[in-house]
């Protein structure tokens, strides 16, 4: 049976500044890929309407293909043409058994680096979220967890002194800071998360094997004892290509747990012009 023929796409304008041309055309295409718009087993249309539609060369339309190609959305047969790849389904996530239980998980399932670690004055943010004064000292911690040596993960923690005063480089290498903080005698007593996105800067880019500018999941997480004293904030960064963020809760605690709220941040206000000035 015939694959169904997508609906013409109108011409696009790509911005001539950012973000370069062929990730501009990658993202795109991605989309339309992963929203449905090529069906599995289809022709991609030949390279000049592409590059018409697109308003691109030949040479930055094959890069972007070339990226689709790696990310197992495309194939090439020689003589014939590109072609839509089968994807397979995603799973929905196993129920999730806490957040004790998905560190551990995490922790089992990858390999981490410590990339850096010191004691560190705390930053108006960082002492805004710890709830201690502005410049009182933190150890700062910056890891990267991987898969079969492929990063998932950048993790940037913050924990007071002097709780974090002996957690050295090695039992980073071998345990996650939530259990090096449970020996220590921390007990989690709540868990504050938001979710937000950013674009990748060079650092993030090199850490993470991504693009400068790809497009990035931020997950904050404050960790408070059981005393509601907070002992551990952390800023993830991950890659949507690579991870996503699976909730779940029982029907018995719809009513109970939080599901999440949008807080929008509002714009700042425009400083007022004073009379007379030009």
């Amino acid at each position: 049976m015939p694959s169904r023929k997508p609906a013409d796409s109108p011409p696009l304008s790509l911005a001539r500044t950012g973000t370069s041309l062929h990730r501009q055309v990658f993202l795109v295409l991605r989309d339309r890929l992963l929203g449905g718009v090529f069906q599995p087993g289809q022709q991609l249309p030949p390279e000049p309407a592409l590059c018409q539609q697109f308003g691109v060369s030949r040479i930055t339309l094959r890069r972007a293909v070339s990226d689709l190609e790696r990310e197992g959305l495309l194939e090439r047969v020689q003589g014939r043409g590109t072609y839509v790849r089968v994807q397979p389904a995603r799973a929905a996530g196993a129920p999730s058994e806490g957040y004790i239980e998905d560190v551990r998980h995490l922790a089992a399932d990858t390999s981490v680096k410590v990339l850096e670690l010191g004691d560190v004055p705390a930053t108006a943010r960082v002492a805004e979220r710890l709830r201690i004064p502005m410049g009182a000292p933190v150890q700062r911690s910056v890891r990267v967890r991987e898969r079969q040596g492929r990063p998932l993960v950048l993790l940037t923690a913050w924990v007071p002194l002097p709780l974090a005063a002996s957690i050295t480089r090695a039992e980073l290498t071998r345990r996650s800071l939530n259990q090096l903080l449970a020996q220590r005698g921390v007990r989690v007593g709540r868990l504050v998360q938001e979710i937000s996105a950013t674009l990748a800067d060079p650092l993030q880019a090199e850490r993470l094997q991504v693009e400068v500018g790809s497009a990035l999941i931020v997950v904050d997480r404050l960790v408070h004892d059981q005393a509601g004293q907070p002992v551990e904030f952390v800023c993830m960064l991950l890659s949507p290509e690579r991870s996503r963020m699976v909730f779940d809760t029982p029907a018995e605690l719809v009513e109970q747990v939080s599901s999440g709220r949008l807080v929008h941040v509002e714009p700042e206000a425009a400083p007022r012009r004073r009379s007379g000035s030009r």
